[in-house]
């Protein structure tokens, strides 16, 4: 509903409470004042362009100039209950429903209106779609909302008005995904599609975004991509990758006939090639020398197949637990992949591989090269943590191998994973890799859902601060659980609290502080 203007003209009147007005001046007078106001907001010094423009707007309100740059001037000074109703009377006074946007946007978030902002934010992107800034607004404040329905139906009720913006559609599908409405974003995906004939390419690229975190809800993207274009090029795509998520799961035996179906289909093109190698994966747990045979005689046949099937090596002799050699397979792998994603698992596999075979240093190496490489990945933050371990290699020698071993273990056998972890950790309680495998086994109880066990492992990492590299992972962790799963803001803010005033300079402590901060307007603490 459209605010009263009345209503609008009383708040502006109580907000800026202004001074009795100067004796009556023209323009040409007062330009040195608005000049001078200028130039002060240009230099950022706010208070003093401040002064001269509560001033000057007391005497000519509407002289657009002077309102925009009072406009301009009370946003970075987060005078919001000022900002706002000044916005809103200016949008009624010119008739432009959309006149400061990013303005009013920030005001009526800061004022605990996250859905309002939302609106405000979408509509000034619509508005400049070459705005990367508005996109990656839009994305905070839903993180803020923590997606509620609200949220989503305002991004989609925006989306909706504006159908040919197809980068608000990809981000409502995004969120619709990554907030867990997977089937609402295979449908939006494959609306898209359609309407834009792009032949899956929509859900191809939702089924890659989810295929780290949630493999399963990937493999849902693209058989929806396969059912709804079974002619399009990207259907075979689709299907290798559905085979390589299903990869040692349940339903293996089924994407394996499929895959044996694509190598016969194309058996010399790249897909069936592809097929081929995912098909001698799938195989390295049954006789991981025979796959690795396999591999090697398929890159003979198909030299740009050599990347592929060195990974296939890799894994084959890391099956084995022959190391050493599978590091080296590894790192050829990385040096032939031109793909960017597939290089970046090669050398973490690389490092890993070291790692498990105790060659700390050339561990450290290829982890300082992924740490370096991938500054703000998941893989670049694990890779620092691991140079960490390596770091106290010499005083914590034998804790650094029994923990190496462990997590060799738990990679040929997940199902042991908990159990070796745990030893690791009874017989160095004190070393950091014992509070490393500790953390480990933390991650493991939170995804089976045991939340209890979960938080009272991170808490004991936590109160290990001195010798635990993790403990503001710990922390952070144990606060999203007191949000996310329990309901409980208040303790998630004392944990979120804790993360910024231990650990102000870990990767966690930026996000630790916006939920800290969103979470105390919400209870009002």
């Amino acid at each position: 509903m459209r605010p009263n203007r009345l209503i609008l003209a009383a708040a502006l009147a109580s907000a800026l409470a202004f001074p009795a007005p100067a004796p009556a001046r023209s323009l040409d007078e007062a330009q040195g004042d608005i000049f001078q106001a200028e130039a002060m907001l240009i230099s950022r010094q706010y208070q003093g362009a401040y002064d001269h423009y509560r001033l000057l707007y007391a005497e000519f309100p509407t002289l657009d100039r002077i309102v925009d740059g009072y406009v301009r001037t009370l946003a970075p000074m987060h005078k919001w209950d000022e900002l706002r109703p000044l916005v809103l009377q200016e949008r009624e006074r010119r008739h432009a429903a959309l006149l400061y946007g990013r303005e009013l946007a920030a005001a009526v978030r800061a004022q605990g209106f996250p859905e309002q902002a939302l609106e405000e934010n979408l509509l000034w992107w619509i508005g400049r779609p070459d705005d990367r800034a508005a996109a990656a607004v839009s994305d905070t404040i839903l993180l803020e909302t923590n997606y509620s329905e609200a949220a989503m139906a305002t991004v989609k009720r925006v989306s909706r008005q504006a159908p040919k913006f197809f980068d608000l559609r990809r981000l409502y599908i995004r969120v619709l995904a990554v907030s867990g409405r997977g089937a609402a974003a295979r449908e939006e995906a494959a609306q898209l599609d359609r309407e834009n004939r792009t032949q899956g390419r929509n859900l191809m690229e939702l089924a890659n975004g989810l295929s780290e975190e949630h493999p399963m809800d990937a493999v849902l993207a693209a058989e929806a991509l396969v059912k709804e274009f079974p002619s399009s090029p990207l259907a075979d795509e689709a299907r290798l990758a559905r085979g390589r998520w299903l990869r040692g799961t349940s339903r293996w035996s089924d994407a394996k006939s499929d895959l044996q179906e694509l190598a016969r289909q194309h058996p010399t093109e790249g897909v069936g090639v592809k097929a081929m190698l995912l098909l001698t994966e799938g195989d390295i747990p049954a006789d991981p020398a025979a796959a690795r045979t396999n591999a090697q005689n398929i890159a003979q046949r198909f030299p740009e197949a050599l990347g592929a099937s060195n990974r296939v090596v890799g894994l084959s002799y890391q099956y084995e637990g022959r190391y050493g050699d599978a590091a080296r397979a590894f790192m050829l792998e990385a040096r032939g992949q031109v793909d960017p994603a597939a290089r970046r698992y090669a050398l973490w596999n690389t490092a890993e591989s070291y790692f498990y075979a105790t060659e700390w240093d050339s561990a450290s190496k290829v982890y300082k090269m992924v740490a370096l490489k991938y500054v703000n990945d998941p893989l670049g933050h694990e890779a620092l943590e691991r140079m960490l371990l390596l770091a106290d290699a010499e005083e914590d020698g034998d804790a650094l191998k029994s923990y190496a071993s462990a997590s060799a273990l738990a990679l040929r056998d997940p199902a042991r994973a908990d159990t070796a972890l745990q030893a690791v950790h009874t017989r160095f309680p004190k070393k950091i890799s014992g509070m490393e495998a500790l953390f480990q086994v933390a991650a493991l109880r939170q995804k089976k859902g045991d939340v209890a066990e979960a938080l009272r492992l991170y808490g004991e990492v936590a109160d290990s601060a001195a010798q635990a590299p993790r403990a503001p992972e710990a922390l952070y962790q144990s606060a999203e659980l007191q949000r996310t799963r329990l309901a409980q803001p208040r303790r998630a803010i004392e944990l979120y609290s804790e993360v910024v005033t231990r650990f102000p300079d870990s990767w966690r402590a930026p996000d630790a502080r916006k939920w800290m901060e969103k979470l105390r307007r919400e209870v009002g603490s």
